[in-house]
């Protein structure tokens, strides 16, 4: 009875262990990875929190939040504390350093949709001064943040805010001025019907003020959904410019004059969308029959 016994509880050990490492661990040629976490985005979309580990060369050891079933990562951050390259959107960096030499101090941050908090935790680690707001409507996105993402940041006295809350109620209710604005609102991958909204783009541009930088990205975006978007811009920003770059259009506005912009549209790796032949020239006669339609 006592070796039937003993034979039971070694098939169970090994039957728990082989469930463990097929449903949270996946080995691949270099290393391995360890789900942590997952939760529910919407009724279709499941989220997946994992954490890559590489044998050899542990800075490439990261934690991203994945599409289940996709390839599709939303964020992915360093888990080492000395790795301080950060894996967020590559244009976020340049855009950054352009406001802060253009002699603005970056007091504030907003970023709208949370997702793994990729840009709050660069802004933060790069800017030890500067408050970041992250508004985010789902309050497990949130939870997800604030556990495995931004974890060292929030609470008492942290950088990151992290705000329960739809964003175009969000903008209405939040004080200006921000030096930086991070708009990143998508459903279902592609982005959110309130981001072409003219009155939606009205308290952005209030809340930049005068010298701060609203950042889009519009990764999925074709041309014509470009144009529309620009054309709310312009209609509230005194500047809009918008790029092709390896990951997709990024769209950026601000109520000054950034010369700046100039430059980084003609470096290499990003192609100048707007203003140029690429988007009709009479894109500002939308923007006059806009304002008349009002």
């Amino acid at each position: 009875m006592k070796v039937i016994l003993i034979e039971l509880a070694v098939i169970v050990a090994v039957a728990l262990v082989l469930y463990l490492i097929r449903n949270k661990i996946r080995f691949f040629r270099g290393g391995y990875v360890v789900r942590r976490d997952s939760y529910m985005q919407d009724d279709k979309m499941k989220l997946l929190i994992e954490d890559t580990k590489f044998f050899k060369g542990k800075e490439r050891n990261n934690r991203s939040l994945r599409v289940d079933g996709s390839n599709l990562v939303y964020s992915r951050i360093p888990l080492d504390k000395e790795n301080k390259v950060l894996m967020v959107y590559s244009y976020c960096a340049p855009l950054l350093a352009m406001v802060k030499g253009g002699g603005v101090s970056l007091k504030r941050t907003l970023v709208l949709g949370g997702g793994g908090s990729a840009v709050p935790l660069y802004i933060a680690q790069s800017y030890d001064k500067t408050k970041v707001d992250v508004v985010e409507i789902n309050g497990e996105s949130i939870r997800i943040s604030k556990e495995y993402f931004v974890k060292d940041y929030v609470g008492e006295g942290g950088q990151v805010n992290m705000i329960l809350a739809d964003a175009k109620n969000a903008v209405k209710t939040l004080e200006a001025p921000y030096q930086f604005i991070f708009c990143d609102l998508y459903i279902g991958g592609q982005p959110a019907d309130v981001v072409y909204d003219v009155e939606f783009m009205q308290e952005i541009s209030r809340l930049a003020g005068e010298n701060g930088m609203l950042v889009i990205n519009g990764g999925s975006l074709n041309t014509l959904g470009v144009r529309i978007l620009l054309t709310s811009m312009l209609s509230t920003f005194k500047n809009a410019w918008a790029m092709l770059l390896t990951e997709g259009f990024v769209l950026v506005a601000s109520n000054k004059d950034m010369p700046a912009m100039e430059s980084l549209m003609q470096a290499g790796g990003v192609i100048a969308m707007y203003p140029n032949m690429l988007v009709e020239a009479d894109i500002r006669k939308d923007i006059e029959r806009l304002n008349t339609e009002e």
